[in-house]
């Protein structure tokens, strides 16, 4: 009985601190807010940055050399704009 009971436990304990992996394991990036529309556009010699949050423009349109930079400003202007949404009290 008492090696039941432990053999019971022992496998619940396993079942429990098993490591479950994530279907999409992926890292959450900026992009991935749903709330947020980021557009990078290229132009002729540049590429133009404009973001959306919740359908309201809250950047843009900024003007960037390479997209390297223009993906950048974007990433810091929606981590600027998250904190502050989250730290306001509405």
């Amino acid at each position: 009985m008492k090696d039941n009971l432990r053999s019971f436990i022992r496998k619940v304990i396993l079942e429990v601190s098993r490591n479950y992996h994530t279907i999409d394991p992926s890292p959450i990036t900026f992009q991935s807010f749903s709330d947020y529309d980021i557009e990078i556009s290229p132009s002729q010699e540049n590429f133009i940055v404009t973001i959306e949050f919740k359908g309201k423009l809250i950047y843009g349109p900024a003007k960037f050399l390479d997209y390297e930079e223009a993906n950048n400003n974007a990433r810091r202007i929606v981590d600027s704009h998250r904190v502050s949404i989250m730290n306001s009290s509405r």
